[in-house]
């Protein structure tokens, strides 16, 4: 990982000055390469991808991953090869409602860790491109979104190990790159990528503040954000009757 960085560093060097329209198809390109080289690695470093997959199965059997733990009686007949690599079998799921609808589909794939692991590559490199509009939105030199695009970190984190971050940083990209380009022509698309990014990854909880400021409309902003987070968050509720016991 530190030799990754050390070329990250030297890369951003060597391609200060280079002209936007060779860079931006070299930093796509390469972001690219990276994340298909670590795809087919197995999920050595964590195990929380088949956690991810496992509630998807759940839920598409029907039963809710909120309620019940993987060792639950009720879900017996889900157990298979992949139930064995589960760790904290005895808690039911931690995972927002947003990641649980893509853990839903990739449970419906063939190869379903790998096509998990394919659809967060597909979301981490369109938020990528969102880097590149978002610079020369604001004119920033392109070469920086290298430091995100070219990550070791980054790569080896959702490319290699499949973690649903893939999906949280593409929802709070998303929300700025409406911001910054339209601010109160598209305050509702922002505002619901915003609850997005919250139900995806609980964390851009924290940001909504930010972005209410940012869209001039900071009252409206913040009631229909946390309006859709709560309609994302009610059916949880409403089964659990309060706070999941994850």
């Amino acid at each position: 990982m530190g030799l990754g960085f050390l070329g990250l560093l030297w890369a951003s060097r060597r391609l200060k000055g280079t002209s936007p329209a060779a860079l931006v198809p070299l930093i796509i390109g390469v972001a690219v390469l990276l994340r298909i080289i670590l795809l087919p690695l197995p999920p050595s470093l964590s195990n929380d991808i088949y956690r991810y997959v496992w509630d998807g199965q759940v839920l598409v059997a029907g039963f809710n991953p909120y309620e019940l733990a993987p060792d639950a009686p009720e879900l017996v007949p889900l157990r298979d090869q992949l139930w064995s690599e589960l760790a904290h079998r005895d808690i039911p799921t931690v995972y927002p409602p947003l990641a649980q609808g893509l853990f839903a589909l990739s449970a419906t794939l063939p190869a379903s860790v790998y096509a998990l692991k394919a659809i967060l590559v597909l979301l981490d490199v369109a938020a990528c491109s969102l880097l590149l509009l978002l610079a020369r939105r604001w004119r920033l030199p392109s070469h920086r979104v290298i430091w995100y695009a070219w990550n070791p970190l980054v790569v080896v984190e959702i490319a290699g190990m499949g973690h649903i971050d893939g999906l949280g940083v593409a929802m709070v990209v998303l929300t700025t790159t409406w911001l910054a380009f339209a601010r109160r022509r598209v305050l509702l698309p922002a505002a619901a990528t915003a609850a997005g990014a919250v139900l995806a990854k609980l964390v851009p909880l924290l940001a909504l503040p930010i972005w209410a400021r940012q869209s001039g409309r900071r009252w409206l902003f913040l009631s229909v954000a946390l309006l859709l987070v709560l309609l994302g968050l009610l059916p949880v509720v409403g089964t659990t009757g309060g706070v999941p016991p994850g």
